[in-house]
């Protein structure tokens, strides 16, 4: 029986997560007893295995940890006011800081903590903008 559930438990451990289906990783699972009778076939055991998982992580109060990076967008403040409302709606970002860009006139730097995700969607504006942005943590949040 222990090399029997050996087997079955790394065969089963989800890969499709609670949560928007994301996968589940770094978590062990022990199964503490399983039963079952001479007729009762792989098909049940699974069905009531990955049934059990499922119920257990929901349980735990299971986290989506998100990719984010810090955006610095450089644009001239006469569309400081778009900039700031794409970034704070459309991309779920929370804005920083906003400073002078190097010193120059009319020249914005907007310094935002954004979801990778949404940095995937096209700008809302026709403006001209310059972006950079590396990884900077995974925070805790679900996708929109």
């Amino acid at each position: 029986m222990c090399s029997f559930l050996h087997w079955l438990c790394p065969y089963f451990l989800p890969s499709l997560g609670p949560i928007l289906g994301f996968p589940v990783i770094n978590t062990d699972i022990t199964v503490s007893e399983l039963t079952f009778g001479p007729a009762t076939s792989l098909a049940m055991i699974s069905s009531c295995v990955s049934e059990g998982m499922t119920k257990a992580l929901r349980q735990a109060e299971v986290q989506l940890l998100e990719p984010c990076t810090v955006l610095e967008v450089s644009v001239s403040e006469d569309h400081l006011g778009q900039v700031l409302a794409d970034l704070s709606s459309a991309r779920r970002a929370q804005i920083q800081e906003v400073g002078l860009q190097g010193g120059s006139q009319g020249e914005r730097l907007v310094t935002a903590l954004t979801p990778l995700a949404c940095l995937m969607v096209n700008l809302s504006c026709d403006i001209e903008v310059q972006i950079n942005y590396a990884f900077s943590q995974y925070l805790c949040g679900v996708i929109v």
